[in-house]
C-alpha cells in the first residue's frame, strides 16, 4: 500500500489534504501529524511514497524536515504545500531537496494533480484519481 505523509502544524489544513487525497487515492494511506518531530518519528519507523510539508513549522521548517528526510536516504518525492508564496520560499524550499510546491490556498484539483505526477509509479495499488471537483460547502466545513 502506498503512503503518504502530510506535515502541517494547521490541523485543519492536515485534515483538509487527507480528505481531498484520500478521495481521489482511495487505496492509498495518508497519514497526518502538526510537528515535524512526530514526523521524523513516523518515518524512522517506515518510509513514505509521497511527503507534503509545509515550510513554515514550529521548532523545524519543512526545509530542515526535507534535508533529513533525504539523509535518511529517502528518495521519495517532498512537494511542499504551503502558505508562504514569495518566489525566494520556493527556492530554499526546492534547494532543500522539494519537488514540488503548492502556494495556499490551492485548488483542490491542483493538489491531486501535482500528487499525481509525483506519486511513483510501480507495484502500487492506488488507483488514478476521480478528478472531480468536491462541493465548496464540504471544503469550508472541513477547513473551518
Amino acid at each position: 500500500m502506498r503512503r503518504i505523509l502530510c506535515v502541517d502544524d494547521h490541523v485543519d489544513s492536515c485534515e483538509l489534504m487527507k480528505f481531498i487525497l484520500t478521495d481521489a487515492f482511495p487505496e492509498c494511506r495518508i497519514d497526518t501529524v502538526d510537528d515535524p518531530e512526530k514526523a521524523l518519528d513516523l518515518i524512522s519507523r517506515g518510509s513514505y511514497d509521497l511527503y507534503l510539508l509545509d515550510l513554515w513549522l514550529p521548532g523545524m521548517d519543512g526545509a530542515e524536515l526535507c534535508r533529513r528526510i533525504r539523509r535518511s536516504g529517502s528518495e521519495s518525492p517532498v512537494i511542499f504545500v504551503s502558505g508562504a508564496v514569495r518566489q525566494s520560499d520556493r527556492q530554499f524550499a526546492l534547494a532543500a531537496g522539494g519537488n514540488g510546491f503548492l502556494s495556499k490556498p490551492f485548488d483542490p484539483d491542483e493538489l491531486v494533480t501535482l500528487v499525481e505526477a509525483h506519486l511513483p509509479v510501480g507495484n502500487t495499488i492506488c488507483q488514478k484519481p476521480k478528478h472531480r471537483r468536491l462541493p465548496i460547502c464540504e471544503l469550508i466545513k472541513l477547513a473551518a
